[in-house]
């Protein structure tokens, strides 16, 4: 019985520490299955040397090495999968908003060619309306001025802008024309009226926008529309967006704009004290 004894002193310490399940090996009661039991003389270390013992004792939740390292394993594995999941899942979203940042730009660019094609080809109408205005008003060269201070001809007059930047009111944009033996420009058809704002466009550079006088008047109503300065009806009139504001406000503007497609330009009434950037003059030939 001592031998039994020390054997489960000895599984009891191990299997502290290994957390093992002993328990007396089947078909075996502990007293019958003592080795010691008709061996004389046996020892402990004799006992300890046989094979064959009353006791079995099997590993209660510690793995093996071997167990432990599969695990792990597979452990590894499965987060480095899941890892590179979430990496190709990143590389996938930042993929598709540079896409989607490509196609931005492919639509702004075709947007911003199909402008530039648009006022390429309003420059060019412009310019063969500016032509045809040269050739069919240019059939008498005895009275034709020096094209050096004549930019615009039409219907026999002669066509400028003087831009004055610090600003002249109704009366003195009249005697910057007469200092030139011309007066206030007048408008006489669309074609002639859209040459003018081109011209007067030109001087826009500066602050994106430039207005000038012109000779037109307003007549109040019930007229409320504008006429050439000798009180005839005007040809032609495009008035700026809110004009003609109906009160006694009768010397007649141009607006142009830098952006040839904005409705901020045309035609404008105010008061003859008020002060614009320059004045269109006309001059018979």
């Amino acid at each position: 019985m001592w031998f039994l004894a020390c054997c489960v002193l000895l599984v009891t310490s191990v299997a502290a520490q290994q957390n093992f399940d002993c328990k007396p090996r089947p078909g075996c009661h502990l007293v019958r299955c003592d080795p010691g039991k008709g061996h004389s003389g046996s020892s402990l270390f004799s006992m300890l040397a046989r094979n064959d013992f009353p006791i079995t004792c099997v590993s209660r939740s510690s793995p093996s090495i071997t167990e432990s390292r599969e695990d792990f394993s597979k452990s590894a594995s499965i987060n480095g999968v899941s890892d590179l999941k979430e990496e190709v899942e990143g590389q996938q979203e930042q993929m598709s908003e540079m896409l989607m940042d490509l196609q931005s730009l492919w639509q702004a660019i075709k947007e911003l060619n199909a402008k530039q094609t648009e006022s390429l080809e309003h420059d060019i109408e412009l310019k063969k309306i500016v032509k045809e205005l040269e050739v069919t008003n240019n059939t008498n060269p005895a009275k034709s001025v020096k094209s050096d201070f004549c930019p615009i001809r039409y219907n026999g007059s002669c066509f400028w802008v003087e831009i004055r930047y610090r600003g002249v009111n109704c009366q003195q944009a009249r005697e910057i024309c007469a200092n030139q033996n011309g007066k206030t420009a007048d408008i006489y058809s669309e074609d002639h009226y859209y040459v003018i704002l081109a011209a007067l466009r030109q001087f826009a550079i500066k602050y994106g926008w430039v207005d000038a006088w012109i000779g037109m008047r307003y007549q109040p109503p019930p007229i409320n529309d504008a006429s050439l300065a000798d009180g005839r009806a005007a040809p032609f009139v495009k008035w700026h967006p809110g004009y003609p504001m109906q009160i006694n406000q009768t010397c007649v503007g141009l607006l142009a704009n830098m952006d040839w497609r904005t409705h901020n330009q045309h035609l404008v009434n105010n008061d003859a004290t008020w002060t614009k950037r320059g004045v269109v003059c006309e001059r018979l030939e």
